[in-house]
């Protein structure tokens, strides 16, 4: 993160006063609304985060439906996923304004400040929402160092809640927020979710449909199963799919979209709007699938108004947009290719022609610590579970077959994964720093974090532990998607490997999982998108992935797995 200057402390104070200067000094307050307030039972059911069973109380309006929280109750609850130790927190109500504070690095204030005169939320950067415990089972960040760091631009982000028809409430000194809004902010964003259901409050991490089946069930199952939407659950939730994409949509500006809830036709916004939830499943099939059409985007899970069993085919005609179905074309066409190749099974972890090596490598994944390690010593099956680890064992085979001096990384049916996981791949390849590139579409923030690895794992990141007197070669396809199209970039634009193959994919932005107001849940593009980067005269320019990577040499998909004798001869003649 950019460090800021104590002038940007000095000017948050002038604007807080500048906002008084102009009205804001008359306290205000709703204790003349007549609210309800119902107790729920709290349950934690990630493995990442150690938070106890506990209370979560709502308040809702007069015959309302919406639930709101108090944000410093709804901070303290989820204690254990939120490093609440590290909050501080004060109430104006003189200017009618709650502020929420922690220190970056000990050093640099981040302020979350909620107005409820104004129904804004600001923070001075959006760092503020990362004051998250460390992970308990998954270490992603394992034998990766940050050596070098640059970033420039960002600004502070207000939120206007009224834009989108949300009140923000000081009531008998509790401010309390539209729930959907506090859980988008402050889990989501961190890939955490509390998810109701109308009768309890539940805590997952990521998504729903990533919990095992009877977990899923038993959240899913809910006394409003199979029932109407009420109207006013209706309003919050398209109110709160506009709010969600206009900040967090990371494709806003390559899709030329200005205002979402302009991109609503008058047929999806009246399905939205419908108190049935078999229309609402037709509009968000529509608007994910047919009209973003992009694989970063879709729906995960249907409403608590629905049945528990109710699903969406996502492949069906009706649904599928041309992007989506190209991209399963491609993967069906090469899945059927391996499978008429090995016979049923799977392909090796390496195969052999001549001098030449090919690795396949289909997802970039993290193991958990218990997958990796018995005791201090790493497991013999750690490969199985980590990408890290898959590429050990590769190169060990290698060592031991010889003669190789070109190795091909095959990453044409690779979907993607996590990013610590691509890095450390990456470290197979050279012993140089990378530089992973990073922009921000809500803050306007771009930044390159330079990342070495530590490959040989002792705890050395200066040694020469990588495999660079091999040629390497990556070849990439339409599905190499999200995570692999990063990977492909990062080997062009630093000139570790050549590219070979296809087009890949694309997907440029980090996912983020979002639970709408009726307990809709998808994942989606975030703010957060990979880029390439590329420095010319000692200026550095930024350049958009989405679209994909151009290989440096084209290879035909038939090809790809065939003819390994024409594989080694493709590489070894460029």
């Amino acid at each position: 993160m950019k460090k800021k200057s104590l002038f940007f402390g000095i000017l948050w104070l002038l604007l807080l006063c500048t906002g008084a200067f102009f009205g804001c000094s008359r306290s205000v307050n709703d204790n003349a609304l007549s609210l309800t307030k119902t107790e729920y039972a709290f349950q934690n059911y990630s493995s990442e985060f150690t938070l106890p069973a506990t209370k979560m109380s709502a308040y809702f309006y007069a015959n309302g439906n919406v639930p709101y929280m108090d944000i410093l109750d709804f901070v303290s609850a989820l204690d254990g996923f939120l490093d609440t130790e590290n909050f501080s927190a004060s109430v104006n109500e003189k200017y009618n304004v709650l502020t929420l504070s922690w220190l970056y690095e000990g050093i640099y204030k981040l302020y979350c400040s909620v107005n409820w005169e104004t129904n804004e939320i600001y923070v001075n950067d959006l760092t503020f929402f990362y004051n998250t415990v460390p992970y308990g089972e998954t270490n992603y960040a394992y034998a990766l160092q940050t050596t070098d760091y640059y970033s420039s631009g960002g600004s502070s982000v207000t939120f206007r809640l009224q834009n989108y028809g949300f009140d923000i409430l000081y009531y008998y000194g509790k401010c309390l927020i539209p729930f959907c809004v506090l859980n988008t902010l402050f889990c989501s964003y961190n890939m955490y979710n509390v998810y109701f259901n109308g009768d309890a409050f539940y805590g997952i991490y990521f998504l729903p449909s990533d919990l095992d089946s009877e977990t899923y069930t038993a959240i899913k199952t809910s006394s409003l199963n199979g029932t109407d939407c009420p109207s006013d659950v209706r309003t919050a939730a398209v109110n709160h799919l506009c709010f969600v994409m206009d900040h967090f949509y990371g494709l806003k500006e390559y899709k030329n979209i200005s205002s979402f809830r302009a991109q609503l036709s008058a047929d999806v916004l009246a399905d939205l709007m419908s108190v049935d939830p078999d229309d609402n499943i037709a509009a968000y099939a529509q608007i994910f699938h047919k009209g973003l059409d992009e694989m970063h985007t879709s729906l995960t899970t249907l409403s608590y108004y629905n049945e528990p069993d109710a699903w969406l085919n996502v492949l069906s005609p009706d649904v599928i947009g041309d992007h989506w179905l190209n991209f399963y074309s491609v993967y069906t066409e090469l899945y059927l290719a391996r499978e008429s190749r090995w016979e049923n099974s799977a392909p090796p972890v390496v195969r052999f022609s001549d001098d030449t090596a090919i690795i396949t490598l289909d997802q970039f994944v993290t193991g958990t610590q218990e997958q990796i390690y018995n005791g201090n010593a790493i497991r013999d099956d750690a490969w199985q579970y980590d990408s890290f680890f898959y590429m050990r064992k590769a190169m060990e085979d290698i060592a031991s077959h010889g003669g190789i001096n070109n190795i091909v990384l095959d990453i044409t049916l690779n979907g993607g994964g996590n990013l610590g996981a691509m890095e450390r791949v990456l470290g197979y390849l050279t012993d140089s720093a990378l530089p992973i590139s990073v922009g921000d579409t809500l803050s306007g923030a771009a930044s390159v974090e330079y990342v070495a690895v530590d490959t040989d794992l002792d705890e050395d990141f200066t040694d020469k532990d990588s495999f660079d007197t091999y040629e390497w070669f990556v070849m990439t396809s339409p599905y190499t998607f999200s995570a692999a199209n990063t990977f492909a970039s990062v080997c062009q634009s630093t000139g570790i490997a050549t590219i070979i193959g296809e087009q890949s994919g694309g997907g440029m932005c980090s996912v983020m999982p979002v639970i709408l107001a009726d307990g809709t849940a998808l994942q989606m593009s975030s703010n957060t998108c990979m880029q390439a980067v590329s420095v010319q005269n000692g200026n550095t320019a930024f350049h958009d992935i989405e679209g994909g990577i151009t290989p440096d040499r084209v290879l035909e998909r038939s090809y790809f797995y065939t003819d390994d004798a024409y594989l080694d001869s493709f590489v070894s003649n460029l």
